[in-house]
């Protein structure tokens, strides 16, 4: 079982697919962020520990003239290796949570990713900093300006795919890829992704298969992706 805070390895054959098919086979169907969510670098594919950043706009506001009155350092201890900052906005998205220099620094302390429901800026620059990011857009405007950190720590929200906010605690896991990101909760992340990855290896000789000329649903029931699921799902939320 995979302890709250603890660095998890990041394989490169846990997709989100694979990932995604079980936590609906065992019954766990609201675990996927929302597609307004999206990666903005082309460093995509990340999996890694859940440290959670709340943002809440500054007590009237910041005039443009004014020097920043938060610079957000108190995120940077977070950015442990294997992390994967998980960064929420209470309300509008006033201006961006991430620019160049925070994700240098993140990168330097060994971060796999953010993760955000706001926006950033210096995209193109952050392009070239080899770390994953997704958010849910773009701003030149300047979020220290505007923002405080309100806690860390914490437990949030995120909106997800299929309408129903994905929570997300300290120490859960974050994986993400080119199809979307995910959210496994900690208590559960080894079984998970074991078994996701079982369903890659089976859908991999699912394409050998058809490679060879096997038609589709031949292939699917020469292989099974999912037989292994049913006793997952009564270890981990039995009697549902």
């Amino acid at each position: 079982m995979t302890q709250p805070g603890t660095a998890t390895p990041t394989p490169a054959n846990v997709e989100t697919s694979a990932l995604v098919d079980v936590l609906d086979q065992i019954g766990m169907p609201n675990q996927v962020v929302a597609g307004a969510i999206r990666a903005m670098t082309p460093t995509m594919n990340f999996l890694g520990v859940a440290a959670c950043v709340k943002f809440a706009p500054l007590d009237g506001g910041c005039s443009a003239t004014q020097s920043p009155k938060d610079d957000f350092s108190a995120i940077d201890a977070l950015a442990k290796p294997g992390v994967v900052l998980v960064m929420h906005v209470d309300g509008p998205a006033v201006g961006a949570v991430l620019g160049g220099f925070m994700t240098r620094e993140y990168r330097r302390r060994g971060a796999a990713g953010v993760v955000t429901n706001s926006v950033i800026r210096d995209v193109t620059e952050l392009s070239t900093l080899g770390l994953a990011v997704c958010a849910a857009g773009a701003s030149p405007i300047n979020g220290a300006r505007r923002l405080r950190v309100e806690a860390l720590q914490a437990p949030l929200s995120l909106p997800g795919a299929n309408g129903t906010d994905v929570l997300v605690r300290p120490g859960d896991t974050i994986v993400g890829d080119a199809d979307g990101v995910v959210v496994v909760p900690h208590e559960h992340a080894q079984d998970i992704l074991a078994a996701a990855r079982q369903v890659s290896t089976v859908e991999q000789a699912v394409a050998r298969d058809m490679n060879g000329g096997m038609p589709r649903v031949q292939a699917l029931a020469a292989n099974d992706r999912f037989g292994h699921l049913a006793a997952l799902r009564e270890k981990l939320l039995p009697g549902r």
